[in-house]
């Protein structure tokens, strides 16, 4: 009798432990009332919380403002044919589900963005996904896509810590950064294709090849100075941001071990040489 008492009171003790995990919430865009993040009826519930969902289904598609208060999100997701633009100085700060789209809108985030966690950023749709300034803290970045939209990283990527980027694409989507960011932690290509459009836009830290192709694009010659290392079999590309004659792209130091290491020329080098 004491070994039944002593194995229900363990059970129960499991059981509240179970019901007191907190579950996710999910918040919709409906934009009932005007294009204001901060405004409770703009939502299916009310102003989304650290720890909720946000989707963007379709309804009132346009520019969403975040004004006054900075805005928070378990993680975004894009799942309409429609477009939005999220804008505001405040500033948003996503969380671990990080983001997702599946539609064919064209989906564009101005508002300066602050990583909460570790996180994924997938376009799974047709068309780009277009993301400005990037505060890593002290967190990493996983991009990737898993058709043939573009995601574009078009402003500053910095960090308080060593946070670095990994881009591991299933799709034929391009990955481009195109910023002067000043983030430390490695840059991974383990999949797809990654677009360098300017000397610091593979940041400061170094450059891991794992597979994938590296497209280093420079209307002149321009000194990436990442050292890096070839972990798997890749391809670097050397091009050109506009159509034009070939001109010569370089790193920092190369290792490549017993890996192979294609070089490309782009496709906007229209004549002469590049390398």
């Amino acid at each position: 009798m004491l070994r039944s008492n002593y194995v229900v009171r363990c059970l129960v003790v499991i059981a509240l432990g179970f019901a007191a995990a907190p579950a996710q919430a999910q918040q919709t865009w409906t934009g009932t009332t005007s294009f204001e993040w901060n405004t409770a009826t703009n939502w299916s519930t009310t102003v989304p919380l650290p720890t909720d969902l946000v989707t963007f289904g379709g309804a009132v598609p346009g520019t969403v403002t975040i004004t006054t208060t900075p805005a928070t999100a378990l993680g975004l997701v894009f799942n309409s044919g429609s477009s939005y633009t999220i804008t505001g100085a405040p500033g948003l700060t996503i969380g671990s589900s990080g983001i997702v789209t599946s539609s064919v809108g064209t989906n564009t985030i101005n508002s300066d963005i602050t990583l909460g966690a570790t996180q994924s950023w997938t376009n799974g749709s047709t068309s780009a996904l277009t993301i400005g300034n990037i505060n890593f803290s002290t967190f990493a970045l996983t991009l990737g896509a898993s058709n043939a939209g573009a995601s574009n990283i078009t402003g500053n990527i910095s960090t308080g810590g060593t946070g670095g980027i990994t881009v591991n694409s299933t799709g034929t989507g391009t990955t481009t950064l195109s910023g002067v960011n000043t983030y430390s932690g490695t840059t991974t290509l383990t999949a797809g294709i990654l677009r360098a459009t300017n000397a610091s836009a593979l940041g400061s830290g170094s450059l891991q090849l794992n597979g994938g192709a590296l497209q280093l694009a420079g209307d002149s010659a321009t000194n990436f100075g990442r050292n890096t290392t070839v972990g798997g079999n890749s391809s670097i590309f050397a091009d050109r941001v506009t159509p034009g004659t070939g001109v010569f792209q370089t790193m920092g130091t190369l290792s490549i071990g017993a890996f192979t290491l294609t070089n490309n020329v782009g496709g906007f080098v229209t004549s002469g040489n590049a390398g």
